[in-house]
């Protein structure tokens, strides 16, 4: 899939390969196979399950980070891995020159009032929470890795152009139109209404899953299928 990704791009844009596992040894033999497929970077998750503590979850990190030549950007989300990164250990990973940010899924600008990066100006900060994207800008973030682009690639393009441009009040408003969506998309676990959404847009794509997991269940594939609608009717599709 990343070879696909890599020849689709065709140096357009970046493509960041998803490696991180809960066991380091599989991370890194994931990140060197993205290296290997052309990936520009990695992702590599919070080792969820196992818990390790802080000390652990730095060491995992470092190793990955010694054993690939991609940059490589961490993934913060407490809600899925069931442990989060301190700023102390976060600070001292952004000393490594190859780990060059943070996916920030739930923790907002709180890494930032804590001063975790003030060594490493460079460090981006990204936002992994849709619906928080605009007051995690204002706060300092410096981008986001959104799930809802997928679905309309158009508007989340233009909440970015206004926040780059400072114009926080047309940011706010394009992403209060984004509620119901975000909402809808909220009602069960992802990917399920991602994958949904996408194929009641585009009708090749399938909205299968793969166990443990299911397809979405028919009250919120109608609510989905609602949410959409007033985009559908505005054209604001790519």
């Amino acid at each position: 899939m990343i070879e696909i990704a890599v020849h689709t791009a065709d140096g357009r844009a970046p493509i960041v390969a998803a490696t991180g596992t809960n066991c380091t040894r599989e991370s890194i033999s994931l990140s060197e196979a993205a290296q290997k497929a052309g990936a520009s970077a990695i992702l590599v998750a919070t080792p969820y399950y196992n818990k390790p503590n802080q000390a652990g979850r730095c060491r995992h990190y470092s190793e990955i980070a010694r054993a690939v030549d991609l940059p490589l950007i961490l993934e913060a989300d407490p809600s899925r891995a069931a442990i989060d990164m301190s700023s102390e250990t976060l600070a001292q990973l952004a000393g490594i020159p190859k780990i060059v940010g943070i996916e920030d899924v739930a923790a907002g600008g709180s890494r930032w009032r804590d001063g975790a990066f003030s060594s490493r100006g460079n460090f981006a900060h990204l936002s992994g929470d849709d619906e928080d994207c605009v007051q995690f800008r204002l706060a300092g973030g410096a981008a986001s890795i959104s799930i809802v682009a997928n679905v309309v690639p158009k508007l989340w393009a233009a909440i970015q152009r206004a926040i780059n441009a400072r114009d926080w009040e047309r940011a706010a408003s394009a992403q209060a139109k984004l509620r119901p969506l975000l909402g809808a998309l909220a009602l069960e676990p992802n990917p399920g209404p991602i994958k949904h959404a996408l194929s009641l847009l585009h009708p090749w794509f399938s909205s299968q899953m793969r166990l443990p997991l299911t397809p979405v269940s028919r009250a919120t594939g109608a609510a989905i299928c609602e949410a959409l609608g007033p985009f559908r009717e505005h054209s604001i599709f790519d």
